[in-house]
């Protein structure tokens, strides 16, 4: 029975089912090969805010603006900021909403775009927990609780310091080349697609490649301490 099974997340009772990634990803119907891990109530629902920060955050970048979901998301947003309710929303992304400079892996720069400013923190709390709910999807086991995690996302990574920025792009490369003859997985309409892989020497540490819109990456990397 569900409530026998123990949350993918915090390892207490589950009660529920959560999914991964988050299913506000998706405009319409969510995908029949969304991923749901059990979770307690508590774990489930107090993720319910950072999902939908993490939404708007994904479809304010113009990185995205030609996918069809990322379209129909930012429509949604748009008339939701219309509402008397969305004054709050609307408020906050005057607030945040900023220009960035769009740079190739080869550190050349070929234009402005826009998105919501980073939360950094609160990003890397939302990756590591769509990392978690994968892990115990793909091991069938819960995530180590004793690891480090690490996130890199496209936009942190990226440094005026020439030496730095080809230091964390080389620490992702390397991950990826790793990855190379692991299969990708996608779901939904290239909404979000992944790929992982166990370290050779150590079972405990795993590394992930998790990819939105088919065009904002970000790399996991977790680790015993």
């Amino acid at each position: 029975m569900e409530t026998e099974l123990t949350c993918a997340f915090c390892e207490q009772p589950a009660t529920t089912r959560d999914h991964v990634p988050p299913k506000s990803l998706f405009k319409t119907s969510p995908p029949d090969n969304l991923i749901t891990v059990p979770a307690c109530f508590s774990c489930n629902n107090e993720a319910s805010n950072d999902d939908q920060w993490f939404r708007n955050y994904l479809v304010s970048d113009d990185r995205i603006k030609n996918h069809p979901e990322a379209k129909e998301l930012n429509n949604a947003l748009a008339r939701s900021l219309q509402r008397p309710q969305g004054v709050g929303l609307q408020e906050y992304m005057d607030r945040n909403l900023k220009r960035f400079s769009l740079i190739t892996e080869s550190g050349l720069f070929y234009g402005e775009g826009t998105a919501l400013e980073n939360d950094f923190k609160r990003e890397g709390r939302i990756l590591t927990r769509i990392m978690k709910g994968l892990y115990y999807h793909e091991l069938k086991k819960h995530h180590p609780t004793h690891n480090i995690n690490s996130v890199y996302s496209s936009n942190k990574t990226f440094s005026p310091d020439k030496k730095v920025r080809e230091e964390r792009q080389n620490v992702i490369l390397d991950l990826i080349n790793d990855l190379k003859n692991e299969p990708i997985k996608k779901i939904g309409n290239d909404v979000f697609s992944y790929k992982w892989g166990v370290a050779k020497d150590n079972p405990d540490a795993s590394f992930w490649v998790l990819v939105f819109f088919h065009a904002i990456p970000f790399s996991v990397i977790s680790i015993p301490p």
